[in-house]
């Protein structure tokens, strides 16, 4: 094997690494947005009975003081599905079989993930063992040099 060879190797591992990388980031955040979304959908529905009576009794002071806690949930629920732009919501569970097929193909990449960071580490020792033994200087060479 070339030294050539051992470069495009070496490169190709670790864009491969990061492209997985990448990857299970952007499935943690569909997971987060998923978990937080079935979580405003069942907080919306829970107070939905509470704020309806609200706002048949007039928007009463009285009534607010009351049942203040469920009021705010409902709000900050609609608030958050109004910031989403979100006509109509999706059910749970929708959103539940969606986080499952997400997480498994999170397990999926994070398998082939460890995968690739052991080849491209193992890779990244073999060319800088190379570079020591034949004398190419990396840039932290560099820099210990002039110190």
């Amino acid at each position: 094997m070339s030294y050539e060879t051992l470069q495009a190797k070496t490169a190709a591992a670790t864009s491969r690494f990061n492209e997985l990388s990448k990857q299970i980031k952007a499935m943690e955040t569909r997971l987060t947005d998923n978990g937080e979304l079935q979580k405003q959908i069942i907080n919306y529905s829970k107070t939905r009975a509470v704020y309806t009576a609200y706002r048949k009794a007039g928007y009463s002071k009285k009534f607010r003081a009351e049942h203040e806690a469920d009021i705010l949930i409902h709000q900050a629920a609609k608030k958050y599905f109004d910031g989403l732009g979100v006509q109509k919501l999706p059910t749970v569970k929708a959103l539940r079989e969606e986080y499952a097929e997400v997480l498994e193909a999170k397990r999926k990449a994070y398998a082939e993930y460890k995968q690739a960071r052991a080849e491209m580490r193992e890779l990244q020792n073999v060319q800088a063992n190379i570079d020591y033994l034949l004398g190419h200087s990396t840039g932290r060479e560099n820099a210990r040099e002039r110190q």
